[in-house]
């Protein structure tokens, strides 16, 4: 399913959209007072299948991520914090600034319950990695693909180095739309891709600023994140009546089990009552 919506294959495309290649065209400023982080990359361009990229509709277009960050299409995307400035385990407290690391990110969302907590002094210390309400989170060392969409209201919070978190230009690219995206083929692919290339489970920042994204126009975004939500329901609901059909017959095949394991007294006791 999510490789049909990315691919401009599930929902109808409507002649009256803007396409994507003058959406992404249009001139744009960032947020009023933002400040990002001068980003220095390598030529490290990368090496994906043509396979990977099907055939797109000709309102959409593909981009890669450094080309959406130039054009402030992508605010801004980072990891945590590396080498001296990565927390040690004695900065950690009960209470304080909230650490998501990879192992917190689950089913598309983050498990807040399970966050470490690093305490204010040292936070307050650090100018990267912090991440906020409506980033998309991506796992990129050790555990590498998993996808997170923020969508609680929660104060700024610190990532692991494990962690990166794109914030997009809603006017342009949808979060839920891109959240899908990396989730489908097109990226899960670039990131096996880099993988295949090399003995560790990890795909810098510098490899993901090379990374192709499809991206459609602004209104078909908007159909395909309603599409993908309804289907989506309708499995949740679907694996939710399975389950319970499950775990109804577990509990007849049980009953049933111990009857036919009861002794023979019992059950002739139990039929003269």
């Amino acid at each position: 399913m999510l490789n049909l919506a990315v691919g401009g294959k599930l929902v109808t495309q409507d002649p009256g959209d803007e396409p994507a290649s003058e959406l992404l065209a249009r001139k744009r400023d960032l947020p009023k007072g933002y400040v990002r982080r001068r980003k220095i990359l390598k030529d490290t361009s990368i090496e994906a299948p043509d396979d990977l990229f099907p055939d797109l509709p000709t309102s959409w277009t593909y981009a890669a991520i450094q080309q959406l960050y130039d054009l402030n299409v992508v605010i801004d995307y980072a990891d945590g914090n590396h080498g001296s400035l990565y927390p040690r385990s004695t900065e950690f407290r009960e209470e304080g600034i909230t650490f998501v690391s990879a192992k917190d990110l689950s089913d598309g969302r983050v498990e807040w319950g399970g966050c470490a907590k690093l305490n204010h002094n040292w936070a307050s210390l650090l100018t990267k990695g912090w991440a906020r309400s409506g980033d998309v989170l991506l796992t990129h060392n050790a555990t590498v693909g998993r996808v997170a969409l923020v969508t609680e209201d929660v104060e700024p919070f610190l990532l692991g180095t494990s962690v990166t978190f794109y914030r997009l230009d809603p006017n342009t690219l949808l979060p839920e739309f891109f959240f899908w995206v990396l989730q489908s083929s097109v990226w899960q692919g670039q990131l096996e891709a880099i993988m295949a290339q090399t003995t560790r489970n990890q795909v810098s920042i510098q490899k993901q600023a090379f990374f192709r994204v499809p991206v459609a126009p602004l209104a078909e975004q908007r159909r395909i994140v309603a599409k993908v939500d309804q289907l989506m329901e309708v499995c949740d609901r679907l694996e939710a009546s399975l389950t319970a059909t499950v775990t109804t017959r577990r509990r007849l095949l049980d009953a049933l089990l111990a009857e036919a394991l009861a002794p023979t007294e019992a059950r002739a006791l139990e039929a003269a009552e």
